[in-house]
C-alpha cells in the first residue's frame, strides 16, 4: 500500500474521531429538556346521585302514590340508596284558589310535575315515572305477584255510595288489578299514611322480584306503553329500577318522608312542608342533589306564606318571581299581620332581600336577618296585605284543597 494511500486513510480516520467527539460533547451540553407535568386537579369531584320520582294514578287522574328515589354510583360497591315517600296531599304550588297538592298535579307532565316536587323541597329531582292504575296492575303481574298481610278489609266506595271489598284481610297473595286497588283506595277514616305504607310495601317487593338485567327491566317498561308516562329515557327509568333494587337487597337504602302539618282529613286533607323538620330529612337522604342557586340553573328560592294576602295576590308574586330569576316556595297560610315581613338567612342575603321588596312594592325596612326564618330557602315572606298585590284576606283560612 502506497504512503499516499495510507496518509489518506489516516487524515480520514482522525476526522470521523474528531466529528465523533464534536457530537459527543454537543449532545452532552445540551440538557434533556424537563417533562412539562400533566396538570391534574387535586378538587374531588362530587358524586353524582340520580333522582327519580315514581307515581301512581287513580281512574280520575289524581296522584295516590308516590315516592322519590336516589342513588349514587359507588365504584365495585352497591349504590347507595335513597327513599323519600311523598305525601299525596304535599302541597308543592299555590295558585288563585289556593294550595295545589301533588295529588292535583297528576293530569300534568312527568316533567313538570318532578319540576314541583323539586321547587317545593330544595332537592333536584330529574324526572318522574308515572303509572296509571292499568299500568301499575300490569308491573304487579310481571313480577307475578305480591304477598299483602292487611289488618282490615280494604273496600272501594263507588259514586253510589256502594262499598267493595277488593282486598279481604290477612296474609294472601295478591295480583295486578287487587294489588293496583290495595295501593289506591283509601279506606274510609283512613289518613293518607295508611296508604303511603301499603304502597311502600308492594313497591318494596315489586323491585325486589325484578329481573335483574338492564334488557329485561326496559322491555317490561316499554310494555306498558301509554298507560305509564316517563321524562327520563326508558334506560334512565331502568336503570334507576334496578339501582333501587340493589340497594333493597343490601339493605342500604335510607328511607325518610316530609315533615308536614295536615289540614283536613283523608283523601282531600292538604299537608304543608314543616321546614326545621323537612330540611334535615332533605339533606340527610338527597345532600348531594340540594339546589343551590347558581348551580345547573338553579334559582333563588323564596318561601312565600299568605299573612293576610289573597290567594291571587300570591300567585301574582309568584308570576313576578319568575320575571325577576326568583323561585317561589309556598309557605301556607299564617295569622293576619299588619305589615309585610322578609327574612334572609345574613347579610351576604340582603341583596335579594332588597330585590324581593322591590318587586313586592315593600319599603326595605321590612328585611329582617333570620336562620331560623329561611331553613332550607335563600329568603322568606309573610306577605300582608300591604303590598302591590295584595288585598286583604277576609280569613287566615285554612289551606285549600
Amino acid at each position: 500500500m502506497s504512503r499516499r494511500l495510507l496518509a489518506a486513510i489516516g487524515i480520514l480516520v482522525i476526522f470521523l474521531v474528531l466529528v465523533a467527539l464534536a457530537v459527543v460533547l454537543r449532545t452532552s451540553a445540551t440538557p434533556d429538556p424537563v417533562p412539562t407535568p400533566t396538570p391534574t386537579s387535586t378538587t374531588p369531584v362530587a358524586p353524582k346521585q340520580n333522582t327519580m320520582l315514581v307515581a301512581v294514578r287513580d281512574d280520575t287522574g289524581l296522584i295516590a302514590d308516590s315516592v322519590v328515589m336516589g342513588s349514587i354510583d359507588q365504584s365495585n360497591s352497591t349504590p347507595i340508596g335513597s327513599w323519600l315517600s311523598v305525601q299525596p296531599g304535599l302541597a308543592i304550588a299555590v295558585n288563585a284558589a289556593g294550595s295545589v297538592s301533588l295529588a292535583q298535579r297528576g293530569p300534568f307532565s312527568p316533567g313538570d310535575v318532578s319540576r314541583d316536587v323539586s321547587n317545593e323541597l330544595g332537592f333536584t329531582v330529574d324526572g318522574a315515572f308515572i303509572l296509571d292504575r292499568l299500568a301499575f296492575a300490569a308491573l304487579v303481574d310481571s313480577v307475578g305477584g305480591v304477598t299483602v298481610n292487611s289488618p282490615v278489609p280494604i273496600v272501594v266506595i263507588d259514586a253510589d255510595g256502594k262499598s267493595t271489598v277488593v282486598v279481604k284481610a290477612g296474609k294472601r297473595k295478591i295480583f295486578g288489578p287487587a294489588a293496583a286497588q290495595y295501593v289506591i283506595a283509601l279506606n274510609p277514616n283512613e289518613e293518607q299514611a295508611g296508604r303511603m305504607a301499603r304502597f311502600d310495601d308492594v313497591w318494596t317487593q315489586v323491585l325486589l322480584k325484578l329481573p335483574g338485567n338492564l334488557d329485561k327491566v326496559r322491555s317490561i317498561v316499554g310494555s306498558l306503553g301509554s298507560l305509564s308516562r316517563i321524562s327520563l329515557t326508558p334506560e334512565q327509568v331502568s336503570q334507576a329500577l334496578l339501582d333501587a333494587q340493589t340497594s333493597l337487597a343490601a339493605q342500604s337504602m335510607a328511607k325518610g318522608t316530609p315533615t308536614a302539618e295536615v289540614a283536613g282529613t283523608g283523601s282531600t286533607a292538604i299537608y304543608t312542608v314543616i321546614p326545621v323538620g323537612t330540611q334535615p330529612t332533605v339533606e340527610r337522604l338527597f345532600a348531594e342533589s340540594v339546589l343551590v342557586p347558581g348551580k345547573d340553573g338553579a334559582l333563588p328560592r323564596v318561601r312565600v306564606f299568605a299573612a293576610g294576602a289573597e290567594y291571587d295576590a300570591i300567585d301574582e308574586a309568584g308570576r313576578a318571581f319568575t320575571a325577576k330569576g326568583l323561585s317561589l316556595v309556598w309557605g301556607g297560610q299564617l295569622a293576619t299581620i299588619a305589615k309585610t315581613q322578609i327574612f334572609i338567612p345574613n347579610e351576604a342575603g340582603r341583596a335579594t332581600g332588597e330585590q324581593i321588596a322591590r318587586t313586592l312594592g315593600v319599603p326595605t325596612s321590612a328585611i329582617t336577618v333570620s336562620s331560623a326564618e329561611t331553613i332550607g330557602v335563600q329568603a322568606s315572606v309573610k306577605l300582608a296585605a300591604d303590598s302591590t298585590f295584595t288585598t286583604a284576606s277576609p280569613t287566615a283560612s285554612a289551606n285549600a284543597s
